[in-house]
């Protein structure tokens, strides 16, 4: 029996399978599809609800003057005139909500002071979102 030459042998000859070209498998595709789908869903859902479509806001200051009240003191932009309302809350040291309330603030006001009634004592307060208002009965 004869060996084959340097030349003429195979990697089979040596037991050895060639080295097949790495593919992504088609799960990891899917995989990077689907997140890539949902990170640009999730942005645009963030962007459109947190901002209101064209209402930012930002807390400049609060306060807890007593047991049961919060001062707050924020800003708010808006790209086109028009009536806007806040949503605002305060929680205990528990993070438990002890007052909340929507504050109407009318078209060219950017800056609101406004009194939040709490059950008992707040530890914090936050915005938690705003948006335009069609208050529709002007007449």
């Amino acid at each position: 029996m004869s060996t084959p030459s340097a030349e003429a042998r195979t990697p089979a000859d040596d037991g050895v399978a060639p080295a097949r070209p790495r593919r992504p498998s088609v799960g990891l595709i899917v995989l990077g599809v689907i997140a890539a789908v949902f990170t640009v869903g999730w942005g645009i859902a963030h962007f459109t609800y947190k901002e209101g479509g064209s209402v930012s806001n930002q807390m400049i200051s609060y306060s807890v003057p007593t047991d049961d009240e919060v001062s707050l003191r924020f800003a708010v932009g808006r790209l086109t005139p028009g009536h806007v309302t806040c949503l605002v809350r305060a929680t205990d040291a528990q993070h438990v909500e002890v007052g909340t309330a929507e504050v109407p603030v009318p078209p060219g006001d950017d800056e609101v002071r406004f009194e939040l009634a709490t059950t008992h004592r707040a530890a914090s307060a936050e915005i938690t979102g705003c948006w335009m208002t069609d208050t529709g009965n002007e007449g």
